[in-house]
């Protein structure tokens, strides 16, 4: 992600300078004298001071700082313009600490080398990814045990409320009910409730040990979500993508598993911009017909065809559309597995909005989406409208805002071509999504209900 940096006065004597990647036979005293040439000119005829210029596939970084001292990053394209600056305001404040009382002028710093590697290093970890997964057992393992563990406390936090005054299964696992039933005496129900509290304890426990012992020994994994943590605090990341392994993208099956959660036990499925709360009324009219079995697996397909919809077919169409319009028409493979990256990401934000719109969790805020008359009254309130149908829609606009941010770093191209691929991929992939529900629940080959 950076060629090169170099520290120089504003008059052209060079104190630093170090390229990286392969050496490219440039001349640093000539480099560091075109771009003193090129800074000096620009502050005296603009009267402002140059601060980035941009090449082909490069762009340049200036910072000017006391003693008349230049520092300059060149940096890909595709890297981030704020962890460009912060990396070069990192570097000059570390210089300063390690020379502001040293008179410099002559000197050749090599010393500073092994400074600027560690910033870099820590920074832009990203470069050593694929050096540092070397324990495949353990990623496999972890990946797997992640995905139960976040499928098993997505159930049991969704039926909380539940637990307290019911029995719930979950996973073929008994849960009793914490409040004991009234007749109990006061010492035996006392008992009961603390025996019940351990046991739910004790099952939220072990998964979790287990889990937090194997993402331990699993690098991958881990540079997986602390990628991700870094997409979504500043999604002009996504270009890193490249640098990262497909390994990176194990993330989509702990989604996934949240998801069929969510579904099953949290009572909701997710298509095209809606959602539906799968009341106990809708669940019996859906089993007149249909073994559970049946109707659950179909029920459970909507809500994860969504989710592979925006996770592989969106690229797809977008990859196959830029090769259209840019009158190649060839598949670029690289752009599209990158896409997929950023897809994937992008769809954990459609988990809480599977969580809104579920009627366990809309119960939990005071609705009653298992009654019918009373539930089309609540949705025209305006309880309704600030704490269930505004964070829905935010939650489906974060998915798209992090989709089309995270999408236009991954290549340099003209907007236009950008703007229209997007545009029809994402429409194309509303009508899949639009023609999977339809085909279900409306066509009547399947059943109807919906």
């Amino acid at each position: 992600m950076i060629s090169h940096f170099i520290v120089l006065t504003t008059f052209g004597q060079i104190f630093f300078s170090k390229e990286f990647g392969e050496e490219s036979g440039v001349d640093v005293a000539l480099t560091g004298g075109l771009i003193s040439a090129v800074y000096s000119m620009t502050t005296e005829t603009q009267r402002e001071k140059i601060t980035q210029m941009a090449l082909e596939d490069k762009k340049i970084i200036f910072r000017e700082r006391e003693q008349d001292l230049l520092f300059v990053l060149t940096v890909d394209e595709l890297m981030d313009d704020s962890d460009a600056n912060e990396i070069l305001d990192e570097i000059a404040d570390r210089f300063f600490e390690k020379y502001g009382e040293v008179k410099i002028d002559g000197m050749i710093l090599t010393d500073f080398e092994p400074v600027l590697d560690e910033i870099i290093e820590q920074r832009l970890w990203y470069s050593k990814a694929k050096e540092k997964l070397t324990n495949t057992k353990w990623d496999t393992i972890t990946t797997i045990l992640l995905a139960f563990t976040a499928f098993w406390y997505t159930a049991i936090a969704i039926n909380m409320g539940q637990l307290i005054y019911h029995n719930v299964r979950i996973l073929g696992v008994y849960f009793p009910e914490i409040l004991p039933p009234y007749e109990t005496s006061l010492v035996s129900g006392l008992r009961y409730s603390l025996f019940s509290a351990f046991y739910i304890a004790l099952m939220l426990l072990i998964p979790g040990a287990l889990s937090f012992y194997a993402i331990r020994k699993a690098p991958g994994v881990r540079n997986a979500y602390r990628f991700a943590y870094e997409f979504f605090r500043r999604p002009t990341r996504s270009g890193y993508t490249r640098l990262l392994p497909k390994r990176m993208m194990l993330p989509i099956f702990h989604i996934l598993a949240v998801a069929v959660a969510l579904t099953y036990y949290g009572r909701v499925i997710i298509w095209e911009l809606q959602s539906f709360p799968l009341s106990d009324g809708f669940l019996e009219q859906l089993g007149k017909s249909n073994p559970p079995v049946i109707y659950w697996s179909l029920l459970i397909f909507v809500t994860l065809s969504t989710f592979l919809t925006w996770i592989f077919l969106q690229p797809l169409i977008m990859t196959g559309f830029i090769g259209i319009l840019r009158k190649t028409f060839t598949f670029d493979r690289k752009f599209y597995l990158e896409a997929v990256h950023i897809a994937t990401l992008s769809s954990f934000t459609l988990i809480p909005y599977m969580l809104w719109a579920s009627m366990r969790f809309q119960e939990i805020l005071g609705f009653h989406p298992n009654i019918g008359i009373i539930y089309e009254a609540e949705k025209l309130s305006i309880t309704f409208l600030i704490t269930v149908f505004i964070p829905l829609n935010l939650f489906f606009f974060s998915l798209i805002f992090y989709l089309g941010i995270g999408l236009s770093r991954l290549i340099i191209m003209d907007r236009l071509t950008y703007a229209f691929s997007l545009a029809i991929s994402v429409f194309s992939t509303f009508l899949v999504q639009k023609m999977i529900f339809w085909f279900i629940f409306q066509s009547g080959y399947i059943y109807q209900g919906l």
